[in-house]
């Protein structure tokens, strides 16, 4: 009993946590950062000391040589978490998920969108659209640019577009699709709901559109966990990192090499290095 006063007198020292013994480490593995093995220095350890910190357990931070070392280190259950690209993912997809992705400016993310034509149209399909003038409420990237990119990497034969309307602004982007100005509407998800909101459950005021497809823009590179990982243990990741940028720039510092050219990140869907083919 003596000699565990001293150790539970710490404990309720502020900024102190002490680690049951035997504890293991949680580990992270990420390529092409500069790491030399284990062994962390600056905003690497500034991380490092961060994640420790807050989940209140030792971590290990550890280079590979590529992301597909990292993704098999992860799929042995040698790492806890991994930085990975689209290719090393497909090598673990049955075993892990992405759980946060880069944000790439403040404004832009990777924004879920939306593709709407008039029902009487009669497309139903991406494929449908060759050919189609598209229309986007704001030309902005939120609004636009990002919208673009992920419907064209759903399928959709954006090099056949006709040259785009571009409105800035919900209202008149729906009424040039129901005019017939454009064939497609493409548009971020608070824009729809924003247009197609009503207290009126029995009314819908968009029942005359149809959606085509609605996702998000393939990540370039993901924090990555296996799929076994608890719930409440992923999410507290999550809560972590999000606030990275304004709680500890040192070590967001770092995971803007990571995970280029991220200023934040942002909780990511589960496949969000898969591309969502229509």
């Amino acid at each position: 009993m003596r000699r565990l006063l001293p150790l539970l007198a710490l404990a309720f020292l502020p900024g102190v946590t002490v680690h049951a013994q035997g504890t293991a480490p949680f580990r992270v593995v990420i390529a092409d950062v500069g790491l030399n093995g284990c062994t962390a220095s600056g905003p690497a350890e500034a991380y490092r000391r961060h994640l420790e910190q807050r989940l209140s357990r030792p971590v290990s931070l550890c280079g590979t040589a590529d992301t597909r070392a990292a993704a098999a280190e992860l799929r042995a259950g040698k790492a806890d978490m991994a930085v990975l690209d689209p290719a090393a993912f497909e090598t673990v997809k049955d075993v892990a998920r992405a759980a946060l992705t880069g944000r790439v400016s403040a404004q832009t993310g990777r924004v879920l969108s939306l593709a709407l034509v008039r029902k009487a149209s009669g497309k139903t399909r991406l494929a449908d659209l060759t050919g189609a003038t598209p229309i986007f409420a704001g030309s902005a990237a939120p609004s636009k640019d990002v919208p673009l990119r992920a419907i064209g990497e759903a399928g959709a034969p954006i090099a056949s577009f006709r040259p785009a309307l571009v409105f800035e602004g919900d209202e008149p982007a729906f009424a040039a699709l129901r005019a017939g100005r454009g064939d497609v509407l493409v548009i971020n998800a608070s824009a729809r709901a924003r247009a197609c909101m009503t207290p009126d459950i029995k009314r819908d005021p968009c029942a005359d559109l149809t959606e085509l497809w609605r996702g998000r823009p393939r990540a370039a590179r993901a924090l990555v966990v296996r799929n076994a990982m608890a719930t409440g243990d992923r999410h507290q990741l999550v809560g972590i990192h999000i606030g990275l940028h304004f709680e500890a720039p040192a070590a967001m510092r770092f995971m803007a090499q990571a995970l280029p050219p991220a200023v934040a990140l942002d909780p990511a869907e589960a496949g969000a290095l898969l591309l969502d083919r229509r």
